[in-house]
C-alpha cells in the first residue's frame, strides 16, 4: 500500500500531464516508495483503465454524429393526395305537375245544358263530364238523316228496274254513287252530335271547371281539366349556363313546404331541349322515386342536385412548377423519398388546379420545403394542418399515409 500511492502519482503525471500514449503508459517502470527503481511489469490495472477512458471517448463522439445525421433531413410540410369530384349543389324551385293533363273545350257552338261533374271529382275514360246542345249540329243532323233516307229509297227503286233490265248499269252506278255520299254525310253529323258530349279521355280527377250550365261556348273554348295524379312530376327551369352539368338520370332532392318541409328523392327523367326566349331556362322534369302521400298538382318546392362541374385530383397552384419537359410537382412516397412527378393540369377551380394524371393513390405533395429537395432525397415529413384538419371526413387515407411514412 506505501508504494501504490507514489505509482498513482507518477501515472496522473505520466499519462495526463504529458499526455502520453498508450505504449508510454505500459512501459512505465516501477517505482518504489524509497526511489529506487524497480523490475519492468505489464499492469493489467492500468490496460483496463486506458480501454475505459477510450472508450468513453468514442461514446462521446457517437452521439453528436447520430444527433446530425437526424438534423440533416430535410423538413418538408405534406399533404395528402386524394380525387376530389368538385360536387356543388345547386337549387332550383320546382312545381308539382300532373303525370298526364288533358283540357277538354267545345268542337261546335252551342249551349252547355248539362254539367255533370264538379271540381276533385274521380272520373273515367269515356265518362260523359257535359252536354252542349247545339242548333247546328242538331239541324245538319236531321238534313243527313233525311239526304240518306232518300237515297236508300231511291236505290232501292232503281235496283228492281235495273234487274229487269231497264236501266243501264250506268245509271245504276250513279245511284249508289250518291248513296255512298248520303250515308258519309250522315255519319259525320252523327259524331259531331257524339262529340258535344264531352267525354274524359283517361282514368283522372277533374282538375278545375272553367264553365259553368246555361252558358253559351264557342268551338274550342276550354271547359275543364282532367289529370291523372296516380304518378305525379316535378318541373324545374335550369340556366342555360347549367343545362350541360345535368343529365336524364340525375338524382334530386325536392323539398315541399307545404307537406311540412317534407323530403323525398326524385330522378330526372326529362332534360328540356328549348330555351325559354325570355328566361333563357330549359324546363327538365323529375320523377319521384316512391310514392309521396299528399303530393298534389301545384304545389311549389325546392330542388336540390348536386352538380359535377370538374372531376380529378384538386391541388394549390403554388406546388406546380415547370422545367423543359412539362409541368411537375414534388411528392414523398411510402418510402419517405422524394420524386418529382409530371402531371397533367385540366383546369382549375375554386380549391386550386384540377390535375388529371400523374398522381398515386399513396402520394402525399410536398406544399412546403419543396425548394430545398430533390430526386431520391429522404426527408422529415410533417403533415399540413389543413390536412389534420380533414381528419374527419377521410381518417383511413391520413391515417394509412402515416403509417407507411413511419411517423411517430
Amino acid at each position: 500500500m506505501l508504494t501504490t500511492f507514489p505509482y498513482l502519482r507518477y501515472l496522473e503525471k505520466k499519462t495526463f500531464g504529458k499526455a502520453c500514449c498508450m505504449r508510454d503508459a505500459l512501459e512505465i517502470k516501477w517505482i518504489g516508495f524509497d526511489g529506487q527503481k524497480g523490475h519492468c511489469m505489464r499492469t493489467h490495472y492500468l490496460i483496463i483503465l486506458c480501454c475505459a477512458f477510450l472508450g468513453l471517448l468514442s461514446c462521446a463522439e457517437k452521439k453528436p454524429r447520430q444527433e446530425n445525421a437526424q438534423a440533416a433531413l430535410v423538413p418538408v410540410t405534406v399533404v395528402p393526395v386524394g380525387i376530389d369530384t368538385n360536387l356543388r349543389t345547386s337549387s332550383y324551385v320546382g312545381t308539382v305537375e300532373a303525370d298526364k293533363s288533358a283540357t277538354l273545350s267545345a268542337r261546335y257552338p252551342g249551349r252547355l245544358d248539362s254539367l255533370k261533374v264538379k271540381a276533385g271529382d274521380e272520373v273515367k275514360q269515356g265518362q260523359v263530364l257535359a252536354v252542349i246542345s247545339s242548333q247546328s249540329v242538331e239541324s245538319s243532323l236531321k238534313m243527313t238523316e233525311a239526304t240518306l233516307a232518300q237515297a236508300e229509297d231511291g236505290y232501292r227503286r232503281v235496283l228492281q228496274v235495273h234487274e229487269s233490265g231497264s236501266i243501264a248499269d250506268v245509271q245504276l252506278v250513279e245511284v249508289q254513287s250518291k248513296l255512298a255520299q248520303a250515308r258519309a254525310a250522315a255519319e259525320a253529323a252523327r259524331q259531331a252530335a257524339e262529340d258535344c258530349r264531352v267525354k274524359a279521355p283517361f282514368d283522372g280527377v277533374v282538375g278545375d271547371l272553367q264553365i259553368e250550365e246555361g252558358v253559351e261556348v264557342s268551338p274550342l273554348q276550354p271547359l275543364m281539366r282532367v289529370m291523372d295524379i296516380s304518378t305525379v312530376k316535378v318541373r324545374f327551369p335550369v340556366p342555360e349556363s347549367e343545362i350541360g352539368k345535368l343529365q336524364v338520370g340525375d338524382e334530386a332532392a325536392v323539398e315541399i313546404p307545404a307537406l311540412d318541409n317534407h323530403r323525398f328523392r326524385a330522378r330526372m327523367m326529362e332534360k328540356g331541349m328549348t330555351a325559354s326566349l325570355l328566361s333563357h331556362t330549359y324546363d327538365c322534369k323529375l320523377e319521384p322515386l316512391d310514392s309521396v302521400q299528399g303530393l298534389m298538382p301545384g304545389m311549389v318546392g325546392k330542388v336540390y342536385m348536386d352538380v359535377l362541374y370538374d372531376r380529378g385530383v384538386v391541388i394549390p397552384a403554388s406546388t406546380v412548377q415547370m422545367d423543359a419537359q412539362g409541368k411537375y410537382v414534388w411528392v414523398v412516397n411510402p418510402e419517405r423519398k422524394v420524386e418529382k412527378r409530371y402531371v397533367d393540369v385540366a383546369g382549375f377551380s375554386g380549391k386550386g388546379v384540377i390535375v388529371s394524371s400523374g398522381f398515386e393513390p399513396d402520394d402525399l405533395l410536398i406544399v412546403e420545403g419543396s425548394r430545398k429537395v430533390s430526386t431520391g432525397m429522404e426527408v422529415e415529413v410533417r403533415i399540413a394542418q389543413s390536412a389534420e384538419s380533414q381528419s374527419a371526413a377521410k381518417p383511413s387515407e391520413e391515417s394509412q399515409s402515416r403509417s407507411k411514412l413511419g411517423k411517430e
